[in-house]
């Protein structure tokens, strides 16, 4: 049994990769992660394909992307990464070997952001949706977060952001006794206008 069986992680390690993989990037966001210096906020990368883990970001893959897509990593997100097994990485003075990122080969690919399923709704239309409706980015991250998630899936997550406005609209509504007269939907004239107290 290997180790990485032995102790799984949700973050994409050097056992993930038999051999290289070209992925389309889906969104980075930072987190904090428990490291052998306690915890340290880092960057964190998701991919379109389901099946691969998120992967923590390091200073030299983070300058690879910066130099193929960017320095804003809101750009990256559609763009195609090679992601490798390198075993010359370097730990300090210990060779651990570890992941490394590159261009795919071949001419660089074309951004291509996959429209989501009908009905659903990626990253940034349900950040629209929510914002639209008076929640904030960070109110829906939290949200994610509470359920243990680390990254949006527009098939796994569309409905909770849905449920979210749905119950910000219901809390924004007065309650129908609340109307003039108390009476559901209020006291009105034959005109359908509130009548005076």
């Amino acid at each position: 049994m290997k180790t990485s069986e032995m102790f799984p992680s949700k973050y994409m390690g050097k056992d993930c990769l038999a051999s290289p993989i070209v992925a389309t990037i889906d969104s980075t966001w930072m987190e904090d992660i428990k490291g052998k210096n306690g915890m340290q906020r880092k960057p964190v990368i998701s991919f379109m394909d389901q099946e691969l883990k998120p992967m923590i970001l390091n200073v030299t893959n983070t300058i690879m992307l910066e130099s193929l897509y960017g320095n804003d990593s809101d750009h990256w997100r559609g763009r195609q990464i090679e992601i490798y097994y390198d075993p010359n990485v370097m730990n300090g003075p210990e060779r651990t070997g570890g992941i490394r990122l590159r261009q795919p080969a071949g001419p660089a690919p074309a951004r291509q952001v996959p429209a989501p399923a009908p009905g659903l709704m990626d990253f940034s239309q349900a950040t629209a949706a929510c914002a639209a409706a008076g929640i904030s980015r960070d109110e829906l991250v939290a949200a994610l977060k509470a359920r243990g998630l680390t990254c949006y899936n527009a098939v796994r997550d569309t409905m909770m952001v849905q449920q979210m406005i749905a119950d910000k609209a219901r809390l924004a509504q007065p309650a129908a006794d609340e109307d003039f007269g108390g009476t559901p939907g209020g006291d009105l004239d034959a005109d359908g206008n509130p009548l005076p107290f």
